[in-house]
């Protein structure tokens, strides 16, 4: 039971997909504590399938997305927990 701080990111997306990165960090940041990578599916509840984002998504995700250079989960990781030991 303690408070934490969780940052996300949005990594890529796609015409349907949103791979985001979280991080859980002690309050004052000093201290990371998890780290996921998840990948959203833009779902149509009304025609029960997956579907493409709108063209103003698009351009929203152009505006804030925040490429990471690791395809893979297990660099990412090794990657930031070696930068945070400098």
């Amino acid at each position: 039971m303690e408070e934490i701080v969780i940052e996300s990111q949005l990594v890529a997306f796609s015409d349907s997909f949103l791979p985001v990165e979280m991080k859980m960090f002690n309050t004052s940041k000093t201290i990371l504590k998890s780290i996921l990578w998840t990948k959203f599916t833009y779902y149509d509840i009304r025609n029960k399938s997956k579907s493409k984002h709108s063209k103003e998504l698009n351009e929203l995700f152009i505006g804030i997305v925040n490429p990471v250079e690791e395809i893979s989960f297990e660099r990412r990781c090794n990657n930031i927990i070696q930068s945070s030991k400098k």
